[in-house]
């Protein structure tokens, strides 16, 4: 997970997708099919990342600002 973000710098146009810390969780993970919820959220990361890339500066960095607020909104839900 450390090297994601500079993995994804130099492959442009791949969609990468970290798996489990521990070996012992792998099997769950295939069997779960995770790896295919991950890898179509990467998918839609990207395309929004497109578009904001699009958008006027300011406009983009709300619409961040936006996410960022739900996304800490959902992961406060998740843990009460």
């Amino acid at each position: 997970a450390v090297m994601k973000v500079e993995i994804q710098e130099k492959l442009p146009g791949w969609n990468v997708v970290v798996g489990p810390l521990e070996a012992v969780q792998l099997p769950k993970y295939m069997k779960d099919k995770e790896y295919e919820a991950a890898a179509k959220a990467a998918l839609k990361a990207a395309e929004m990342e497109a578009k904001l890339a699009a958008m006027d500066p300011e406009k983009a960095a709300k619409v961040r600002a936006a996410l960022a607020a739900k996304a800490a909104r959902d992961k406060q839900k998740k843990e009460a």
